[in-house]
């Protein structure tokens, strides 16, 4: 009985999950996550900064999940740039600032 409740409780909060309502959406492990990007990327680890900005994402608001992908984007391209890619490398980073553009061009609107 009691683990009916709890199962649909938790269901129901999940729809909160990315909004500004998230309980969980301002924790310690967030801001982790945030500077964990920056730390990977500051040592040229751009791989692991790619798989932490995207799973980053999948948490985040909707308005900061359009952010952070791009970021991944742009993240991406200096991964495949060191893997000597350099037109997918290319290709990446210039969708990534496009999005990152259009990102920053509504939240100035809003």
């Amino acid at each position: 009985m009691f683990g009916m409740l709890a199962e649909r409780l938790q269901a129901s909060l999940r729809r909160l999950r990315g909004t500004a309502l998230d309980p969980f959406g301002r924790t310690a492990e967030r801001r982790m996550e945030r500077r964990l990007i920056a730390a990977f990327f500051n040592t040229a680890q751009f791989a692991a900064a790619y798989v932490v900005a995207e799973r980053a994402a999948e948490k985040a608001r909707p308005d900061r999940r359009i952010c952070l992908r791009a970021m991944a984007r742009i993240i991406r391209g200096y991964e495949l740039w060191d893997r000597f890619d350099h037109h997918a490398a290319r290709e990446s980073m210039q969708r990534g600032a496009h999005e990152l553009e259009q990102y920053l061009t509504l939240s100035r609107d809003a």
